[in-house]
């Protein structure tokens, strides 16, 4: 495909993501992620996994809250490891933890005027670096940790540097620093969690955009009968501040007449898991969307795998 041709499509695909979008791209956090896990307890000394295969069927909405006639069918796929090193800071377990998110995107519709080609493709979204991690192990079943985490400008597709096939990209065009506070009540097997992560979102260069600042949270009640887990699950997303930067302002963003392009979701859905011998647990949590303004929403699937590695 020549360079005329795919700079087009990928303006094509700005266009679409850009119609009533909040943020330039993707939320730094993937919504909804962390639920089901208690969200304040440090796991004992040791290095830990997990795997994430997270489905969704979305919609775009607009500044109003409608439904629009765009669409994206993505599959994003999780590793993590995760390991307490044993250390006490402050009186807290200290630990690590990296995050390599891999993103099959497939964009679909019309809303925006410009028929979306074929491009389903694979692609690796940003790397999240969690060099901090601090857990306190509190009295009455409370346990607290808190984190900071880095998602590095590296994803191999993006706006501003759209893919062989051109789409939407697998990641986001700038890094972010994303403070996170998980506070948890372990109590006769009860499982009451709240995880909740602030985005400062970095300039994108490349497109004169800057992201507002976002919170979001993720939410747990769950009760552990023997092996089985079965709860609630729920998420929000509320964007604090405007987009901002001369290619907020542009047409196709147009952002000073769209609220700043913030974004405000919210949803919830049944969690189910299942504890094996050796410490492995399978989980399968369904949410869909009951707000979505100026974003993607719709249903997800989040299906985990999490267990200790002793080597």
């Amino acid at each position: 495909m020549n360079k005329c041709k795919r700079a087009m499509l990928a303006s094509a695909f700005a266009i679409w993501l850009s119609d009533a979008q909040a943020m330039e791209q993707y939320e730094p956090q993937l919504p909804g992620a962390t639920e089901g896990t208690a969200a304040g307890l440090m796991p004992p000394p040791g290095l830990y996994g997990s795997v994430q295969v997270y489905t969704m069927a979305y919609t775009l909405h607009n500044n109003a809250g409608q439904a629009t006639r765009d669409y994206a069918n993505n599959k994003v796929i999780s590793p993590t490891l995760l390991w307490n090193s044993g250390k006490k800071i402050f009186g807290a377990d200290y630990g690590v933890q990296i995050i390599q998110p891999f993103q099959h995107t497939n964009i679909s519709g019309s809303n925006s005027g410009t028929t979306i080609p074929s491009n389903a493709q694979w692609g690796t979204f940003n790397t999240v670096l969690v060099p901090v991690i601090l857990g306190w192990h509190l009295s009455n079943d409370f346990h607290i940790k808190t984190a900071v985490a880095v998602n590095l400008n590296n994803a191999s597709s993006s706006l501003a540097k759209p893919p062989a096939v051109p789409s939407a990209g697998a990641g986001n065009g700038f890094s972010s620093i994303i403070p996170n506070f998980g506070v948890s009540w372990l109590g006769s097997n009860w499982n009451l969690s709240a995880n909740l992560f602030y985005s400062f979102n970095q300039p994108n260069s490349a497109t004169q955009y800057i992201s507002g600042q976002l919170f979001q949270a993720d939410y747990t009640i769950a009760k552990t009968l023997d092996r089985w887990t079965i709860g609630l699950g729920a998420f929000q997303a509320n964007q604090i501040t405007s987009d901002s930067g001369s290619g907020s302002t542009q047409t196709p963003y147009n952002c000073v007449a769209n609220n700043g392009c913030k974004e405000r979701r919210f949803g919830l859905g049944p969690m189910l898991s299942y504890s094996f011998d050796g410490g492995m647990t399978a989980q399968l949590i369904y949410n869909r969307d009951i707000v979505t303004v100026n974003a993607m929403g719709g249903p997800f699937f989040n299906f985990s795998l999490s267990t200790p590695l002793n080597f």
